[in-house]
């Protein structure tokens, strides 16, 4: 057998393969992950066939005239760990109280079976330990037996018990080698030499000897003269990192060289694979990549999972969510009517799916939908299966239109990702169901199923669409690195590129040397130390396979945390004798300088960073139509809310009250609980017990409002807030009335029909109509001695951080006027058991608004005339001129945006170009 050392670079394969001519050949690799690259490397003329390793096997079996078994797939093999691990496994053992440790199981099974351990081989350490996992990996090849399949190395050991046999008829025999040792597959090579057959080895030699530049790496060793240019780049976080990277990409092309000339090496695919898409479509580039993605990451496979979940679920409102999903081309009008329908079924509780299965009786799109569900899920819902009959059950699921048309049609913009997906779906639970239907034969409810599935799929990976093959390669493996001319390498930080030492979960660095010793393997099994020390051969083959330029970069910071640069990093800079350029981008500088630029992203982007900034025009009507739109009536009044809106900003009053536009966002139901003491109408209430029931019958009304809004456990906290609301209500109520005695039990409510009182204010010159003041807010006056308290429950008057705000005393003024009395208090109602009072004087000559009771405090009660006014002379006056100031605008039909604090939580920000909420400019309108 023949062993030829070459440089780790894809040129020195590929010049090897090249040298054989048109030699009969049979190119193979021991690593499965390198097989593509042997592919890459063959010369596109040559007459040297490609193929697996187990190829070989088959090939000597045939001959032997033993076909054997067929390999197992992964998932199956999964399963058969799975099943035969965790009712026997010892909890007592610390390896068994790992995350993740089927998976585990199953790479140590793999790396034992490279060195033709068997689980006989482990019996003989003598440890209950390994006694106990030779149990597990017996009754897993049990399992696969069963369903006529059987692992490679078992072939391996057979084979070599027999007489060698010889493969002339592949001709030579070239492998390439891999980082990791495979003893037993050079023994089965060796077997192969023994029977005359030609057989060559390719190993990558890192033995630092030679005249290359890199062979100085983690040696005394100096270049003077560096063949390449060596760039380092630090930028201040991943999403920065993968854009200047690729940046640097579209620079090379440019500059002549082609896509597929270029590389990414990003060694935590996981992290960077969506960045790297993301920046690549913002920059108009083509990657040249398949990714892989969680399985339920895909929308398709989210939704079958979701849909056979509603199918169980005692919840309605489980097929709206399923419903909203693309997949059923529902209009948004069905989905409003379905909704609006499941809204009414929740009323009925324990009624709401009978409600549901009625009405899914009719014509319209959205009854059809589900009346499909519905009978797929009285087929199947009262039946136990066996694993494969409710893969077929799951079969006809997903053959409900029009989930295949939308899945398989070309126009769909996701089918190709889709059908992957769908394949995955069926095809893990066809392998773990296999096995599972083997081992156990049991029969399972349709809730069970759907549990065994959500286990399965959760841990699942679909590779994803490939790219362009003539785009950038991506790699996250130094295994299938070729040549490039410029190589961008991500990540170099310590714990990535290199990797931390760890012991491997399952075999411990001290089994690891007793099973070698035990049956003197040669090479011994790898411990921790030694893949830690093979760490600098990845890193010297990213090195080795740059021909021009190379790009390392890392990131400054993380999520939480500040990043250690790689020590490679300044390895490679010695070695290159002190020659590689740093750059360090900061957080601010997003795009190269204007004459860097290349991507029409980044000169869009430059042009905005160095042109003027532009004056964002003020939202002005100018045509008839659209000032007809928000135009007051003669006529017509203005509600006090509308005119203190328009004193912020009457952009948002003009949207709310002349257009009707509707806020965005969803309702907080919180909001609905603040009804409740306006509804209850306490201050009618006579006595301390009419309060009380007056707060509970309002807060039930409430309650039974949010019942179809609200998740089960959401509604059991808001039925808690409610409770604690009421009685907060109570106890100050209680305390008010104990501390302000009525002199009267008369109680009058205002009728703002009967009652509408209006106020004219000069405006121009001319005598407007201004509002009705107080038709929109519920209030009630008390006789209290010779005052009148107006009693507001309207909570947007509540102080911010327990103070008042101008807007809202000249609210209260309204009020104090509104009362009918030159002399009336208000009393505001404030968190917990805070109330304020304020004393305020009819408009006469002399105009003021003067706080009252300050003595008075009714648990922490705001002392309204210290905190808010002090010395600060004629407020009403100020009031009155920005009543003027609004009322001009409502008159005048003016729309324009005012920035302020309210920016922050204004719901039309969306609609507006000064919002601070969404990143606009705030400093000018």
């Amino acid at each position: 057998m023949i062993r030829t050392h070459l440089s780790p670079t894809g040129d020195a394969v590929a010049a090897h393969f090249a040298s054989l001519g048109k030699e009969l050949a049979f190119a193979t690799s021991l690593s499965e992950n390198r097989l593509g690259l042997v592919r890459d490397l063959l010369p596109q003329d040559s007459s040297i066939q490609c193929g697996r390793f187990s190829d070989l096997i088959s090939a000597a079996l045939s001959l032997l005239n033993s076909p054997g078994m067929r390999v197992p797939h992964r998932g199956q093999i999964q399963a058969s760990i799975e099943i035969s691990g965790p009712d026997e496994m010892d909890s007592a053992l610390s390896w068994t109280q790992l995350r993740g440790l089927h998976v585990a199981l199953g790479e140590a099974q793999a790396e034992l079976h490279r060195w033709g351990v068997s689980p006989a081989d482990l019996r003989q350490c003598e440890s209950p330990r390994m006694d106990q996992l030779a149990g597990i990996y017996e009754r897993a090849e049990t399992h696969l037996n069963a369903v006529n399949r059987e692992f490679l190395f078992e072939r391996l050991l057979w084979i070599l018990s027999q007489e060698p046999v010889c493969l002339g008829h592949l001709g030579r025999i070239i492998v390439l080698g891999a980082e990791e040792p495979y003893p037993l597959q050079e023994k089965f090579l060796q077997w192969l030499v023994d029977g005359k057959t030609d057989v060559e080895i390719l190993i990558e030699d890192y033995s630092m000897q030679g005249d290359a530049w890199w062979t100085g790496l983690f040696t005394a060793k100096v270049v003077t003269e560096p063949p390449i240019q060596a760039n380092i780049v630090r930028a201040p976080d991943v999403l920065s990192e993968v854009e200047w990277a690729l940046r640097g990409c579209q620079e090379k092309i440019s500059n002549g060289a082609l896509p597929h000339q270029i590389a990414i090496f990003a060694p935590s695919s996981e992290e960077y694979s969506p960045l790297l898409k993301h920046c690549a479509d913002n920059l108009g580039l083509i990657l040249s990549w398949s990714p892989k993605a969680e399985l339920l990451s895909n929308a398709f496979a989210s939704l079958v999972l979701d849909t056979l979940e509603a199918l169980v679920s005692d919840d309605v409102r489980d097929f709206l969510r399923i419903a909203q999903s693309s997949y059923w081309c529902l209009t948004d009008a069905d989905v409003a009517e379905l909704q609006a329908e499941v809204k009414e079924a929740r009323k009925l509780r324990a009624g709401s799916q009978a409600r549901m299965a009625e009405w899914s009786q009719g014509d319209n799109p959205a009854q059809k939908w589900l009346a499909q569900l519905l009978g797929w899920k009285e087929e199947f819902s009262q039946r136990a299966l066996s694993i494969p009959a409710w893969s077929v059950a799951l079969k006809q699921l997903l053959a409900l239109e029009p989930l295949p048309l939308a899945v398989t049609d070309d126009t769909w913009p996701t089918s190709e990702r889709d059908l992957r997906a769908v394949a995955t779906l069926t095809n893990c639970l066809r392998d773990y169901g296999s096995i599972l239907e083997s081992a156990r034969s049991e029969v399972q409810s349709l809730r069970e199923f759907i549990r065994l599935c959500r286990k399965i799929w959760s841990d699942e990976l679909t590779v994803l669409p490939g790219s362009n093959p003539s785009g950038i390669p991506v790699f996250s493996q130094t295994d299938l690195l070729r040549t490039y001319d410029h190589l961008f390498v991500l990540g170099m930080l310590e714990g990535i590129m290199p990797r931390r030492r760890r012991e491997d979960p399952v075999l411990f660095d001290s089994d690891r040397a007793e099973i070698s010793q035990k049956l003197n393997l040669d090479p011994p099994l790898l411990s921790s130390h030694d893949v830690a020390a093979n760490q600098r051969h990845h890193f010297i083959r990213l090195v080795a396979n740059t021909r021009q330029t190379l790009t390392l970069s890392y990131p400054a910071a993380g999520d939480n945390r500040d990043n250690v640069p790689a020590f490679y990093l300044h390895e490679l800079n010695r070695v290159l004798g002190g020659s590689v350029v740093r750059f360090h981008h900061r957080r601010r500088q997003l795009v190269p300088e204007p004459s860097a630029c290349r991507a029409s992203a980044d000169l869009r982007l430059a042009k905005a960073l160095t042109e003027p900034v532009l004056e964002n025009a003020p939202a002005l009507l100018t045509t008839e139509d659209a000032l007809a739109k928000i135009r007051l009536k003669p006529e017509e009044a203005v509600s006090i809310r509308e005119l203190v809106r328009a004193m912020d900003c009457t952009f948002r009053s003009s949207l709310q009250y002349r257009l009707g536009v509707e806020q965005g966002g969803q309702r907080d139901p919180r909001l609905r609980l603040d009804r409740i003491p306006r509804k209850a109408k306490i201050a009618q209430a006579t006595d301390t017990e009419a309060v009380k029931s007056a707060l509970d019958a309002a807060a039930q009304d409430e309650l039974l409002d949010l019942y179809g809004d609200l998740e089960p456990w959401e509604y059991r906290i808001w039925e808690l807030a409610a409770k604690r609301l009421c009685e907060q209500w109570l106890n100050k109520e209680t305390k008010a009335r104990a501390e302000l005695p009525s002199e009267t039990a008369e109680t009058k409510t205002y009728n703002p029909d009967a009652n509408r009182i209006e106020l004219k204010i000069p405006v121009d010159g001319v005598s407007q109509p201004v509002f009705d003041l107080i038709s929109d807010l519920v209030w009630a006056t008390v006789g209290y001695s010779k005052f009148k308290i107006v009693r507001t429950f309207d909570l947007s008057n509540l102080p911010r951080e327990m103070r008042l705000e101008d807007n809202d005393w000249i609210r209260l003024a309204f009020l104090g006027l509104a009362s009918g009395s030159p002399l009336s208090m208000v009393e505001v109602d404030g968190p917990a058991t805070t109330r304020g009072y304020a004393k305020i004087d009819a408009i006469q000559d002399r105009q003021a608004i003067r706080p009252a009771f300050p003595q008075h405090r009714i648990g922490t009660v705001l002392d309204v005339g210290q905190k808010v006014f002090g010395d600060r002379g004629d407020l009403a006056g100020e009031w009155r001129e920005a009543v003027r100031k609004a009322v001009r605008r409502v008159i005048g039909s003016t729309m324009m945006a005012e920035p302020g604090q309210y920016c922050d939580s204004c719901a039309f920000g969306e609609l507006c170009r000064v919002s601070s909420q969404f990143g606009e400019v705030v400093e000018s309108p």
